[in-house]
């Protein structure tokens, strides 16, 4: 509630209440909340659930509360593959600058967590692939810090301003493909809820 009332027009509760509500509101208070202050609300939400989410699934297959996706260096990744579209110039035939960064994003993540999966076939002691997972997330950080100290300072502006996880150029236009993606999570995690409850009584417990 204080997001969507508290900003540089502050906007009062009752007011709010009534947009939630349907209400009808005065057009400026109506245009802010409508294009502005809902949007981000509701992105910050869900990115939310979608990190809560990530977490707790990596926790349960790894056994270690430690486990996430900034210690298994997935966060990393992310940011590896946004600073290759923004700051190499790298083009992407069809695609938009937004989408360029999320496919950067979703693409570096996925080759870290391929890179784990092979490691943790090959060691099966879930601390070795821990730091497995922070030497790859090193690894990603230094190559981040070597593309932005050669690249130009027009193209660094906006990977910085990625890497600050500000959500002030949102719009409500790309809340519904955040929904599906958090949805196909959600979906993908209730199939496997049977055998990643296999996996939380741990060794001791099969022993």
């Amino acid at each position: 509630m204080a997001g969507l009332a508290l900003g540089s027009v502050s906007i009062p509760v009752s007011s709010v209440l009534d947009y939630i509500l349907g209400k009808p509101i005065s057009e400026s208070h109506q245009a802010i909340l409508s294009q502005i202050r809902m949007p981000r609300n509701l992105t910050a939400i869900l990115s939310g659930a979608g990190l809560s989410l990530s977490g707790l699934l990596l926790q349960t297959l790894f056994r270690n509360p430690l486990a996430g996706p900034s210690v298994l260096g997935i966060s990393s990744g992310s940011s590896l593959g946004v600073a290759i579209v923004l700051l190499s110039g790298i083009s992407m035939t069809g695609i938009g600058g937004t989408g360029a960064v999320v496919l950067g994003a979703v693409i570096g993540a996925l080759v870290v967590v391929l890179l784990i999966s092979m490691i943790s076939l090959k060691f099966e002691d879930v601390t070795l692939v821990l730091i497995a997972g922070l030497m790859l997330g090193f690894l990603s950080s230094s190559l981040v810090s070597i593309l932005a100290f050669f690249s130009e300072s027009e193209k660094l502006k906006p990977f910085i301003h990625w890497g600050f996880g500000s959500f002030s150029r949102l719009n409500e236009y790309q809340i519904p493909t955040l929904v599906i993606l958090l949805a196909f999570g959600v979906l993908g995690t209730l199939f496997l809820y049977k055998p990643l409850n296999a996996l939380l009584p741990g060794e001791q417990f099969a022993g």
